[in-house]
């Protein structure tokens, strides 16, 4: 692929791209297959996968501005390789796996801004400042909203103990544009209280798309967050056999309750959701299948 159409704005336009997870061979095959694909203005690819430990990024391409959310090392050696520059860099909370190659995004992308739920003594605000993520906080990228629906302000007061910084993640609504409108929400790890919260003062959480919380935690996915958010999908993002038991029996339960399909990154491989479709997803595993991967034993939980 021509570099001129990767800057090309009429191939990136519209397009909402989340990297979960990936190794590098992965991140740049979905990379280059979001970056040449062309929708509508406003229209939205999200993208997920697994590597083994967790590395999370969001990136938005909007008529040359690009958001990166929870980014980390592999997709950041991606961007050096390509040349592409980095508007926003959010992190959604203080957690290694979600900071997790943040000073080498910055170091490469010197005007990126950084916000997120990142405390003031932080080694990142020594590379960049941090402007907080606060509930309130609205753009609109090419006919795109995004929203951030927590924190609030005057979360992270100390009295009478410092929040765990689970409960201060950054939780953003993605919306396309069009008469129907899908969206994606990006929780972070928030816990039942947090969501509970969200759902008690109205926060506008419908979404298609629901990036589960906290990885399928058992404190985390209650039944009041998924009544208001009711998506269709539901995107696990966790290893596989890994140590935590993410995501729990009990949550993938409440998800099977509510007819929601769950998507698990350690299963699927790179999942691809495309707002003009927004019923199906994509799995990597299936499409690009490699012949060193094992087949998956169903789920009996």
């Amino acid at each position: 692929m021509a570099p001129d159409t990767l800057r090309d704005p009429d191939n990136l336009r519209g397009i909402f791209l989340m990297l979960v997870s990936m190794a590098l061979f992965a991140v740049e095959d979905m990379f280059l297959k979001m970056a040449s694909a062309s929708l509508p203005t406003g229209q939205i690819i999200f993208v997920a996968g697994f590597l083994g430990a967790p590395v999370f990024a969001v990136m938005a391409w909007l008529q040359g501005a690009r958001i990166l959310t929870r980014f980390a090392l592999h997709p950041a050696v991606l961007l050096r390789a390509l040349g592409e520059r980095v508007d926003v860099l959010m992190l959604s909370h203080r957690d290694a796996d979600h900071t997790g190659g943040a000073a080498a995004v910055l170091a490469q992308q010197p005007r990126a801004e950084l916000t997120g739920s990142i405390e003031a003594d932080h080694g990142l605000q020594a590379l960049r400042p941090a402007r907080p993520c606060l509930a309130g906080q609205r753009w609109e990228w090419d006919g795109v909203a995004f929203e951030v629906l927590h924190p609030l302000a005057g979360d992270d007061a100390p009295a009478p103990r410092p929040p765990r910084p689970n409960t201060l993640s950054c939780v953003l609504r993605v919306e396309a544009a069009g008469a129907q409108a899908p969206s994606v929400l990006l929780v972070g790890d928030i816990e039942a209280a947090q969501e509970q919260a969200l759902v008690a003062r109205g926060a506008a959480l419908q979404a298609d798309l629901l990036l589960v919380p906290h990885h399928g935690s058992k404190t985390s996915s209650s039944p009041a967050l998924l009544e208001a958010v009711r998506p269709r999908t539901a995107l696990v993002q966790a290893g596989y056999r890994n140590r935590f038991g993410h995501p729990a029996p009990d949550v993938l339960q409440r998800y099977r309750e509510r007819n929601i399909r769950v998507v698990e990154s350690s299963r699927c491989g790179a999942a691809t959701w495309v707002s003009v479709a927004p019923d199906a997803v994509a799995c990597e595993r299936d499409i690009g299948r490699r012949y060193w991967q094992h087949s998956m034993v169903p789920r009996s939980d």
